[in-house]
């Protein structure tokens, strides 16, 4: 089986529910693979002998990388597994799923589906709310049938997620900032009596500069001290928009008068933060950080996110996907949002809980 998708970080999360859920992890790492698109075409070059090929797709004089991940390698992968004589250096599967979709160019699914064995299942799962890329408008009626698809989307119209408390909150962000052909929002699962309500805040920060001043303060003064009970210090997890501010972050958590150990993804280049991305585990001890491009598909039950921008509609979905990551726990979840939008603070003032810094 292949488990892919474009986040990284989603596979140890998804390997994580498989150990946990599914079968031992000797089991799981013998049958199923999980790799992110871009990884799983670099893997079959190299297995078919097109490793240089590959290579030049980069080296190309005034290559353009995102041609390059778009289309270029996505092309490559599907000359090998048209071209190649000996198919059974390829790799085949029974089953490929394909989470967060939405991210993926149909040409991305076409050439996944040259690895399917005869008789095989290829499952799409998407949210076109969470289109922080501006990819799921191309997913139209007529391309899913191009894709091979055929009647309407499956849907799921219920929440096994989020807290029922915050739905409202979340379905009031997409109705004002989102477009209505994004608009996918889940009710509740079940409308429930909640005897430990979530813990619902909204910090306002009037001034830009402060930013980074008020995220430490949110973490030191609110959540250290104040964690629902059956949480620990390992779920807290921090959500910013950039890696630079993440960087920051992590400089202040880890300076003598705090001295917060943290697992981040904010490496000083691309092959440092791949690196810290393959790293990042929920079964870890530690405060997690991390972008919140890096956490779609994630959840956790204490979160503080950080937010700078609106301005562009892949902010507005990020925001969405941010306050949509928030895992209803027993004792109470809590999910902080600290904003320094002006266009954000009606808004915010809406949540229960509403302070400026």
């Amino acid at each position: 089986m292949l488990v892919v998708s474009f986040n990284i970080t989603l596979l140890n999360y998804l390997r994580d529910l498989a150990v946990r859920h599914v079968a031992p992890r000797e089991v799981i790492r013998r049958e199923i693979d999980f790799l992110n698109f871009h990884k799983w075409c670099k893997r079959v070059c190299f297995l078919a002998g097109f490793g240089e090929e590959y290579k030049a797709l980069w080296r190309s004089e005034g290559h353009d990388r995102q041609l390059v991940l778009d289309e270029n390698m996505a092309r490559l992968v599907q000359g090998v597994y048209h071209g190649l004589n000996n198919q059974n250096v390829l790799p085949r599967y029974d089953a490929i799923l394909v989470d967060e979709g939405q991210d993926f160019r149909l040409s991305w699914w076409q050439t996944l589906s040259l690895a399917l064995k005869p008789n095989g299942e290829m499952v799409l799962v998407a949210d076109k709310t969470q289109n922080i890329y501006g990819t799921a408008a191309k997913w139209t009626e007529e391309v899913m049938v191009d894709a091979g698809f055929r009647g309407p989307w499956a849907e799921l119209k219920a929440s096994y997620r989020l807290p029922p408390a915050i739905i409202p909150l979340v379905r009031r962000f997409a109705e004002e900032f989102l477009t209505e052909e994004e608009l996918d929002v889940p009710e509740p699962k079940q409308r429930k009596l909640e005897f430990s309500p979530p813990d619902l805040r909204w910090v306002h920060v009037p001034d830009q500069n402060k930013i980074l001043e008020a995220l430490v303060h949110a973490l030191k003064t609110r959540l250290l001290k104040r964690l629902p009970s059956g949480t620990a210090v390992a779920d807290i997890t921090i959500l910013v928009s950039d890696t630079e501010l993440g960087r920051k972050l992590v400089g202040v958590l880890s300076q003598q008068n705090t001295k917060l150990n943290v697992l981040h993804t904010f490496g000083n280049n691309a092959e440092s933060s791949g690196r810290k991305k393959r790293a990042f585990f929920q079964g870890d001890g530690r405060i997690k950080a991390t972008t919140i491009h890096s956490f779609k598909g994630w959840e956790a039950p204490v979160i503080i996110v950080c937010v700078e921008s609106i301005e562009h509609a892949g902010d507005r979905a990020l925001l969405y996907t941010a306050l949509t990551r928030l895992l209803d726990h027993e004792h109470g979840s809590c999910l902080t949002v600290v904003s320094s939008c002006p266009a954000l603070q009606k808004y915010g003032k809406s949540w229960p809980s509403f302070d400026e810094f």
